[in-house]
């Protein structure tokens, strides 16, 4: 079977043509390149070659000339064809060494006649299908101008890519002096990093970094500023080379440029385009950022929120109902929240302060901390901008990494003493009642809430104990512990303390709402009916309730329990079936 290879880019007239080859009986063979027509031409031997003129890379001139300086492929016939319509197209293809010339687009007849005549007969072929013989000095010339032509555009092909070469040049010393210039500073940055690297606890991370930064780095001022809840501020944990004012010493988290760096997570960026900026657009905020230009002697100050893991992931579970509360919601809930929020009314920052009672509390809160940097003036490029941001990543994922140590000791320090739950009345027990009591008190003292105690005890419980035997008092004890632990919220602590007594822990709740909650829970009490609460001596079964708040009434864990237990026994001593409270 004769083989005709057909070198064409177009897809289209591979398709047509190859419709015509195979109908003539012929076997087609494809190429789209100069350079793939080569290789397939040395492989397969083809009896016929069709060139199309228009090819990326070498044109069909030019690899009809390649072929032809082939020993092996110079005497398989070649037919030039083009859609072309320019009138020196078939001199050119003559000259070059093709044997025929045909236009696209073409008549299956024709185009059948004449590739079997070439193929077949040669010799045959009339002046419809030969190329003329013209002078060839004349036509040789034309195909030199044309060469000439095509050598003078490689040339200015060549010559851009000089001028695109010599501009890539000299960007690359811009970058290698770049880098030169920076490569102290990354140096610096990476021994800061290490040092950071190898702190124990998050207090000590805060404390000592600002004065590494302004030490190691050059820094004009540094400072850490840590998230006050109650007061929505940030407060200044640390700091070195600071004038300490009350306006920069403390700054509200509701006022811009703060806001969406606490609440977006998006560092703020201090220089003087800002402050022109912002001179035009709101002169209010300006004069309100005047005083850290002083305070951090800089015009140039990078605040930079220290983000890290969300306390509830990686197979950590939340306990705090406002975070459950935060996430059951649409998961845009709070920031459609803030859009309905007016900046300019005077109730947004109380509004505000009361919707971000979610934000703060939920256990996705990511912020744990705010750096602020004093820089020399023109110092902070793209290249020291994104050391920063890479370097205040690398304190979040420290800090992260400290507190997962922590909080998996924690765990495992819970888990070690297996047994937290009283086993009569499925509550806590005295243990783990003492354990939460000491971190509410410390949460109490980082947060600035109160916390709040109460000591129950059962009246007359030995007496009830003594006429119907200790099966019945376990009945009563299960049936208190079941009305104190229904009254209470999912974040109260419920723990029976020994015998008969009780105890709660209330986080976030001051005196006035324990008292209210004691005096529920005694009259609970009072009112339920308990199988033979007639034969107690005041007719029914009772119980007497002390409360005790952090920090009103005691300093310490210790100290709260006491004053519990001490208003628990004036309530037995005067009376019973009461509540009494440190006035």
């Amino acid at each position: 079977m004769k083989k005709i290879l057909y070198i064409e880019d177009d897809p289209v007239s591979q398709v047509l043509i190859g419709k015509m080859v195979d109908k003539m009986g012929f076997q087609m063979i494809s190429a789209r390149t100069s350079e793939e027509g080569f290789e397939r031409a040395f492989a397969e031997k083809p009896d016929l070659i069709l060139m199309d003129i228009m090819l990326p890379g070498l044109d069909g001139y030019e690899t009809t000339l390649k072929i032809r300086m082939s020993e092996e492929l110079k005497d398989i016939p070649i037919v030039a064809i083009t859609a072309g319509s320019n009138p020196n197209d078939r001199q050119f293809a003559a000259v070059t060494g093709c044997n025929g010339y045909l236009t696209k687009p073409v008549e299956f007849d024709h185009f059948s006649k004449y590739i079997r005549t070439l193929i077949e007969k040669p010799s045959d072929l009339s002046d419809d299908g030969h190329f003329h013989k013209e002078d060839s000095a004349v036509e040789l010339r034309k195909f030199t101008q044309r060469l000439v032509q095509r050598l003078t555009e490689k040339i200015q092909e060549l010559s851009e890519s000089n001028k695109k070469l010599e501009t890539a040049y000299q960007r690359l010393d811009k970058y290698v002096t770049d880098v030169t210039r920076n490569n102290q500073d990354l140096m610096q940055f990476n021994f800061v990093s290490n040092q950071v690297l190898t702190f124990s606890n998050r207090e000590k991370v805060y404390k000592e970094l600002p004065a590494l930064l302004c030490e190691k780095l050059s820094m004009l001022s540094a400072a850490i500023y840590v998230v006050n809840e109650r007061d929505m501020t940030l407060d200044v944990f640390s700091s070195h080379h600071l004038s300490m004012r009350p306006d920069v010493e403390r700054i509200s988290i509701v006022k811009p440029p703060f806001f969406d760096m606490v609440y977006y997570q998006e560092p703020v960026l201090i220089d003087k385009f800002w402050m022109q900026a912002a001179e035009r657009a709101d002169e209010t905020m300006a004069k309100r950022m005047a005083p850290f230009v002083h305070a951090f002697h800089s015009h140039t100050i990078y605040f930079l929120p220290i983000t890290g893991r969300p306390k509830a992931e990686q197979g950590f579970h939340c306990e705090n109902t406002d975070c459950h509360a935060f996430i059951n919601k649409d998961p845009n809930w709070w920031n459609k929240k803030i859009y309905k929020l007016d900046p300019n009314s005077l109730s947004f920052e109380s509004e505000l302060r009361d919707v971000s009672q979610y934000y703060f509390n939920c256990c996705l809160y990511g912020v744990k901390g705010v750096l602020a940097l004093g820089i020399e003036e023109g110092r902070l490029n793209e290249n020291m901008r994104q050391m920063v941001q890479s370097f205040v990543r690398t304190v979040g994922l420290t800090i992260e990494n400290i507190q997962l140590y922590d909080d998996t000791k924690e765990a495992y320090l819970i888990a070690e003493r297996q047994a937290i739950t009283d086993g009569l009345t499925e509550i806590f027990n005295y243990r783990y009642f003492y354990h939460q009591l000491e971190r509410e008190i410390k949460r109490s003292k980082r947060h600035w809430y109160k916390t709040s105690m109460i000591m129950i005890d059962i009246d007359f419980f030995k007496a009830y104990n003594d006429t119907h035997g200790h099966p019945a008092g376990d009945v009563v004890l299960r049936k208190v512990a079941e009305i104190i632990k229904t009254s209470t919220r999912t974040s109260d602590v419920v723990a029976r303390y020994g015998g008969e007594e009780f105890v709660l822990i209330l986080p976030e709740t001051p005196k006035t709402s324990a008292i209210k909650l004691a005096e529920k829970i005694r009259s609970l009490v009072e009112l339920e009916h308990f199988p033979n609460e007639e034969t107690q001596p005041n007719g029914r079964l009772t119980i007497s309730l002390g409360v005790a708040t952090f920090p009103d009434d005691a300093q310490t864990v210790d100290e709260l329990v006491q004053r519990a237990d001490q208003q628990l026994y004036q309530a037995k001593m005067t009376g019973k079936n009461k509540v009494c409270v440190i006035e």
